[in-house]
Parts: structure tokens; C-alpha cells; sequence
């Protein structure tokens, strides 16, 4: 992904050419998107207050250690993004997705990229 990073980093807005010119900068500067993963305790207490389901078993999957590489391919991964934030990006930046998904891939791609950026921004699954 892209990040602000104070033009600091590789994936800085200000060190990344590739993405400099498909996304205006101010645009950039002014995108936000509030994703919040709950630990393993708020999401069981959350289903367990709504009161629609129970829950007979609750694993919480720990990207910085459970993870098999061979599971989280960059192209799998960018599609993943795409599917849920396409909508939401391409409001706000416009016809950008192709260029996002092919920059993003290529990024993740990396030796290790990937797995670096997933144990650093661990999520909470669950399957009810």
C-alpha cells in the first residue's frame, strides 16, 4: 500500500513514482478510510451483546504467526482489496482501480513485502 510515512519509506506517497500522476496528491492527502479490527475478545463480546448468534467455538487467527505463505499470493490478496474498497476508492479518486491493483501486486510481490506489511497490520476472522 501507499502511506503518507512523512515521504519517508517505500511505500510513501512522496518515494513512490509509480503511483505519483495516477493519484493527485491533495486527493491522497484526503483519503481516509476507518477500518477497525476488534481483538478476539471485543468481537466475541459484540456478537454476544447483538444476541443473534452463539458461539459454540471462537479462534482467532493471528496473521504473525499462523501464517502459510502459500495462502496470501500478492494477486489473491489485491483482488481481495479491490472487491471490498473499490467502490469506496474509485469515488474518491476516480478510474484508478486497474493502475491501484497492478501497482499494489507488483509492491507485494516483493520477497517478503507481503508478509512483512500483513504482520504488522494483524486482523481478527471469524466464521459464524
Amino acid at each position: 500500500m501507499v502511506h503518507m510515512n512523512q515521504g519517508q519509506g517505500e511505500t510513501s506517497y512522496a518515494h513512490n513514482s509509480s503511483i505519483q500522476g495516477v493519484i493527485d496528491k491533495a486527493k491522497f492527502d484526503s483519503f481516509y478510510v476507518p477500518v477497525y479490527g476488534p481483538s478476539g475478545e471485543e468481537l466475541r463480546e459484540i456478537i454476544q451483546d447483538e444476541g443473534s448468534f452463539s458461539i459454540r467455538d471462537m479462534r482467532v487467527y493471528d496473521a504473525t504467526t499462523d501464517m502459510d505463505s502459500m495462502l496470501f499470493i500478492p494477486s489473491s490478496f489485491v483482488n481481495y482489496l479491490r472487491a471490498i474498497f473499490e467502490p469506496i476508492i474509485v469515488e474518491h479518486f476516480g478510474e484508478v482501480m486497474d493502475e491501484f491493483v497492478r501497482i499494489a501486486e507488483r509492491r507485494w510481490s516483493l520477497e517478503g513485502s507481503m508478509q512483512d506489511e500483513r504482520a504488522r497490520n494483524p486482523r481478527a476472522m471469524l466464521a459464524v
